[in-house]
């Protein structure tokens, strides 16, 4: 099964792919958006381009494991997503982009190139967690 992971964000959706025969997520992608309203069309391409079978978004818990206001947004977009027919599978991604931007730091990237992959290591990051919890 082809699975397409996603880093939700206001500015940048982080992408990656992986297929469940060889359970070892990638880095994809990163799509800019200007407005909230070009979210579901651009995870709608991404899923068309790759062939994904099921959508694992990055579900923005707090620390304390509740559900904020970004949660309840993630939440919205799996409502909206599944209207549509797609697969959606919400998955805790707390500390992702903090791991991401480790990763990043210790490859030497500069601030800059950081910031124009950081969405997508932190899709990979989300992906991979949900594959060895429910694939390994």
């Amino acid at each position: 099964m082809k699975l397409l992971g996603i880093d939700l964000g206001l500015k940048r959706l982080g992408f990656a792919i992986c297929d469940t025969e060889l359970p070892m997520a990638l880095a994809h992608k990163v799509v800019e958006v200007k407005r909230a309203e070009e979210i579901v069309p651009a995870i709608l391409v991404v899923k068309e381009e790759v062939g994904a079978e099921r959508l694992v978004i990055g579900l923005p818990l707090e620390m304390s494991g509740k559900a904020g206001k970004k949660a309840k947004e993630a939440e919205s977009y799996k409502t909206v997503l599944e209207s549509k027919g797609v697969e959606v599978v919400l998955f805790d991604e707390r500390l992702t982009s903090a791991a991401a931007h480790s990763v990043l730091k210790k490859a030497n990237l500069n601030r800059k190139k950081r910031m124009q992959t950081v969405d997508a290591i932190s899709a990979q990051l989300i992906l991979q967690s949900y594959v060895d919890v429910n694939f390994s």
